[in-house]
Order: structure tokens, then sequence, then C-alpha cells
């Protein structure tokens, strides 16, 4: 029996996730009325493969709960890019929100909406997923991955920028 799930509970054991990408795309701190004020741009790409459809109705379902839980601290906004939703979690004076978008079979999900909605456009133009920096691919290309199950790549510039700016 399903209860409140949106899937069938047998479905979850065949949920698949084919590949990950996640990036650090910017990170500062600021001051605001004598309160610090981060700004963390992270993006995520999830590919789900043929269970992408299970996965978006979980997806949902959860965010919706995490709405409800909220209490009217998180607002929900929705926009538009092609024919792909960008759906946003938004809280009170940051900048930075819940974002999340189903594209192909995968999500986009990130905490700054022009990221997102940047990656989203990427993906409708033939990208694969969030790897596509000219470093990454430098780098990459001379490497042997047969076989592998994890591959990383840490770029630390971001980081040393950031360390650099409280010196």
């Amino acid at each position: 029996e399903q209860g409140m799930m949106p899937v069938d509970p047998d479905d979850l054991l065949k949920l698949r996730v084919r590949g990950a990408s996640f990036a650090l795309t910017s990170l500062d701190l600021t001051a605001e009325n004598g309160s610090p004020m981060p700004k963390v741009g992270l993006l995520v790409h999830l590919d789900f493969g043929d269970t992408a459809q299970q996965w978006q109705q979980l997806l949902g379902f959860a965010m919706g709960m995490l709405e409800q839980q909220s209490e009217g601290m998180l607002v929900r906004e929705t926009a538009k890019v092609g024919d792909t939703d960008i759906v946003s979690l938004v809280p009170p004076m940051t900048e930075m929100a819940l974002n999340w978008a189903f594209v192909g079979n995968g999500v986009i999900i990130g905490t700054l909406f022009d990221e997102v909605k940047s990656a989203v456009e990427g993906l409708h133009s033939g990208g694969s997923s969030l790897v596509g920096s000219t470093n990454f691919t430098s780098v990459y290309k001379n490497l042997d991955t047969q076989g592998a199950e994890l591959e990383t790549y840490f770029q630390p510039g971001l980081l040393v920028d950031f360390g650099m700016k409280f010196l």
C-alpha cells in the first residue's frame, strides 16, 4: 500500500542515479547591518536515466512537504526557460534560494536562480552536465577513467580568493 507516498514503495528500489555533477560556483561573505550575509553558489546536476519520471514525482512531493513545513517562511516562485519550469523556494532576506528544474532525464538544483537558469539554458542548447568548464575539459581529456566509479575535479582558485579577502 502506497499511503502518502507519490511513488509505489516497490518502485523506490528501482530508482537509479546514472551520474552527478556538482559545482561550487561562487563564495562570498558580506556584512549587512553588522551581521554576516553569506552568498554561496552551488549547482548540482543529477542524471536519473529511465527512472527520471519517478524521481520527478518523489522530489516534487518532497519539495511540497518542505514548503508546507516552512509555515510561510519560504515563498514558492516559478519561472520558465523554454518549456522548462524553474521552481524556487525563496527565504526572506537572502539572495540564495532552493531552485530546481527538471531537464530531460535529470534535475538541476542550485542556490542562485541566475546560475540555475544558465545551467538549464546550457542543457537546452546541447550540453550534457555541469562539467563544461575549459579547465575541467583540458584536465579530463588526459585521464584514463575507463571503469571509474567516481571522478573528481577540484579547482581551488575560488576558495583561495575567498580566503585572501580576509587577510
